[in-house]
């Protein structure tokens, strides 16, 4: 929703011009079963007991939550970064017009 010109000082888009959406590039998105999928993988490729801790918060209750808590307590975030979800995301690239 864009906000009144009198707060920002820039005048709204007008989402039906279409000079005005020819720049904006289209975010990709993921369904959260791809998103649950991608952690899943993760979790699979890790030691055993890693593997174990992981795939156990993703079946409890909040997992997309429990599990970004669970990497960074085992210290494992900078081998989640961009791989899991990215890895999905790459398959629909971003294009101009």
């Amino acid at each position: 929703m864009d906000a009144p010109e009198s707060l920002t000082g820039e005048p709204g888009i007008d989402w039906d011009d279409e000079d005005a959406t020819d720049n904006l590039l289209p975010i990709p998105q993921i369904t959260s079963n791809e998103a649950y999928d991608s952690m899943d993988r993760f979790a699979e490729k890790q030691e055993p007991a890693v593997a174990e801790k992981l795939i156990d918060v993703l079946n409890r209750r909040k997992p997309f939550r429990n599990f970004k808590d669970k990497v960074i307590e085992l210290g494992i975030e900078d081998e989640l970064n961009g791989i899991p979800l990215n890895k999905v995301m790459q398959r629909k690239p971003f294009s101009i017009g």
